[in-house]
């Protein structure tokens, strides 16, 4: 673990294990799921089993990010300062709409522009993702750049989390757990078989990223659990066939908190490049759906030998790299410095108007 900064400027150990878990995440995803729509339908007919499911489910991991979420906001602000105050709640919201927004009105406006005359996207649509409504409302939620459902759907758990601990933290115990039994109700209830489906976007956030609360307070005890017993969860979780019911009950439940648990006990997750991938996660998954579709539009769907296609995949995911890279630099660092000087100079103005003790 390292020392770092909050987006408020407090001074916090870094949970540098899951920011390498989450680079991997990412990585997984754009390769693993999101480059099959590079190819011609039928091309990974016969990949194997690894290659089957994460073309099959990769989506699904996009909810091991909610958990890491949970997991991390409880660590710095349960575990740390908190948010008593009404002064130090508005600059949690502030921090948090400013690290969100800049990037995804960057990339929104760049989508418009290459995609205004898609049929999914019109005014009504923009409208939605300029207010982060996307991933509630339908169809905008595959409007634009579908991936910016997850901002709007942490937006609103990071909403829910401030509230509660603003109340107090066995407040914020109680809406956890709450928060954990309606979602998982919800998902049990309505969640369809398959996937992905974009009526449960909501919850499927909710319910990941209070798992990561109560995972957080329970971290003494969770720390006890075998490595084989985790790995052994985490196995046969993924591998569980639900029939009817979604599958994002045990990945939920079991295995995206196994493997966070997992996670917390490999230090090479800490790794230069690993920290590197994991700082530059968020620009990733913004921009990787965008750059798909503009290679598509350009190229169309290729077909080739299993060389040409891992050839072609590793050359999209180096030019993921290379955007979230530049979005990272451009956009991203320069917001978070003024954001976190101005909360620094707000801090020293209210400072400095209090009264002096003697």
């Amino acid at each position: 673990m390292r020392q770092t900064h909050d987006a408020f400027g407090g001074g916090v150990v870094r949970l540098g294990q899951l920011d390498g878990l989450r680079g991997i995440a990412v990585l997984v995803i754009v390769l693993g799921y999101q480059a099959q729509a590079l190819f011609a339908a039928g091309s990974f007919d016969h990949a194997g089993p690894v290659i089957g499911w994460l073309h099959a489910w990769g989506w699904s991991i996009v909810d091991l990010f909610f958990v890491i979420s949970g997991f991390i906001f409880a660590h710095i602000y349960v575990g740390g300062r908190g948010l008593g105050s009404r002064d130090e709640l508005v600059s949690f919201t502030f921090g948090r709409v400013a690290r969100l927004y800049p990037l995804h009105l960057l990339l929104l406006i760049l989508c418009a522009a290459l995609y205004w005359g898609a049929p999914q996207n019109g005014e009504a649509a923009l409208l939605t993702h300029l207010l982060m409504l996307q991933g509630l409302v339908q169809p905008a939620v595959q409007s634009f750049n579908p991936a910016a459902w997850l901002l709007s759907v942490e937006a609103i758990c990071c909403g829910f989390f401030g509230l509660a601990l603003h109340a107090g933290r066995p407040t914020l115990l109680k809406f956890s757990v709450a928060a954990i039994f309606v979602s998982t109700v919800f998902v049990l209830t309505f969640g369809l078989p398959g996937g992905p489906w974009n009526q449960d976007l909501l919850m499927r956030g909710i319910l990941g990223f209070f798992i990561g609360q109560i995972l957080w307070r329970r971290r003494v005890e969770l720390r006890k659990s075998s490595p084989l017993l985790l790995s052994v969860i985490f196995v046969l979780a993924i591998a569980l066939d639900m029939g009817n019911v979604s599958p994002l009950l045990p990945l939920s439940l079991l295995a995206w908190p196994s493997l966070l648990l997992l996670a917390l006990r490999i230090p090479l997750l800490e790794s230069r490049v690993l920290l590197w991938l994991g700082d530059r996660s968020y620009a990733i998954f913004l921009v990787h759906v965008p750059l798909l579709d503009l290679i598509v539009r350009i190229i169309g769907r290729q077909e080739g030998s299993g060389w040409f296609m891992l050839g072609a995949t590793l050359l999209y995911g180096l030019a993921v790299l290379i955007a979230s890279e530049l979005l990272y630099l451009l956009a991203e660092v320069p917001t978070r410095r003024l954001v976190r000087g101005r909360i620094d100079m707000r801090d020293v103005g209210l400072t400095r108007a209090l009264p002096s003790r003697g």
